[in-house]
């Protein structure tokens, strides 16, 4: 029996309507199906007709799959516990919200067996064909944009667990993922540059192996801004960086805010009460957005900015200290 060469971490508070889907893109991989498995972790509170659902599409997958749940609502736990408990020799973390094209897993192996020393390959992704024009995806602000084509992998701002693969040795001897942070964004930065301190090299995949192809609630993208907003100001106070707020625009007047927040209401209104369509109400649910990460940042700086309050001691593992 062939040793599992890659295992595949999908990680979602709620995966069932898109399972069928992504089964029937890691079915159709050019790698033989012995050779890598898929990691399926739910997270949050457990729908028991959820649940259902999930083990009735996975008892006729032709591929290696299995389901486990994170009772917690953190997608830093969840991706951590998809680690701990696969079985291949790298790990491939792969955001619901994208389709595998038929060569992912064997370009990510390839990869990291023709370097020659320790990477971490970060895919590229791009709109797939079938796509509706108009939909608010997780693609959409700047930051999250820029991360569709990695111009500059080697900086630590443009590395994201969205669609990378690493070793799992490496990933399990840092320790994962650090969990006190809620937003994979900072907890992303955290772990990346610990691993490039151990010498990994990041690595841009070449081409496009896969495709965004589902919208996001607009609901659950305001509450994602603020607590990326929240954890990125909080990481920069901790760092001593004011390089990472302002590479994700964190930094705003108070006479700015205000302004913004007088308006609020009027933009997100008219994200709410139309059919929500990016050609059209883009300019007011972009607003919203940054608005939600500035709002996320000043809490975090009203807690940690002034006195900095909290020491963060990154070796290994995390201590908070009030």
């Amino acid at each position: 029996m062939a040793n599992v060469e890659i295992s595949v971490i999908v990680v979602a508070k709620d995966i069932t309507d898109a399972l069928p889907t992504l089964l029937t893109c890691f079915e159709q991989q050019s790698m033989p199906t012995a050779r890598y498995e898929l990691i399926l972790v739910s997270y949050g509170e457990a729908q028991p007709d959820a649940m259902a659902r999930i083990a009735k599409c996975l008892t006729g997958a032709s591929i290696s799959v299995k389901h486990y749940h994170e009772p917690s609502s953190s997608e830093v736990k969840a991706k951590n516990v998809g680690a701990r408990k696969a079985s291949g020799a790298l790990l491939l973390f792969l955001d619901p919200d994208l389709l595998a094209g038929p060569e992912l897993l064997e370009r990510h192996v390839e990869i990291h067996a023709t370097t020659g020393k320790p990477v971490i390959a970060f895919g590229q992704s791009a709109p797939h064909s079938a796509l509706p024009g108009g939909l608010l995806t997780r693609w959409f602000v700047k930051q999250d944009h820029a991360l569709m084509n990695v111009e500059k992998p080697e900086s630590l701002y443009t590395l994201s667990s969205r669609h990378c693969s690493l070793s799992r040795g490496l990933f399990l001897e840092e320790k994962g993922f650090p969990e006190d942070f809620e937003a994979m964004r900072a907890a992303d930065i955290l772990l990346m540059r610990k691993l490039i301190e151990k010498r990994c090299v990041p690595l841009r995949l070449p081409g496009i192996q896969a495709f965004i192809w589902r919208a996001s609630n607009f609901d659950e993208e305001c509450a994602r801004h603020y607590r990326e907003g929240y954890d990125l100001a909080r990481l920069a106070f901790l760092l001593d960086d004011p390089e990472l707020l302002k590479n994700f625009g964190l930094q705003c007047s108070s006479f700015r805010y205000w302004l913004a927040e007088l308006y609020m209401p009027f933009y997100v209104r008219t994200c709410r009460s139309h059919t929500l369509d990016m050609r059209v109400h883009g300019h007011s649910c972009r607003r919203v957005l940054v608005y939600e990460r500035h709002r996320g940042a000043r809490a975090a700086h009203h807690r940690y900015g002034s006195g900095r309050n909290e020491v963060l001691r990154w070796s290994g593992k995390t201590t908070v200290e009030e």
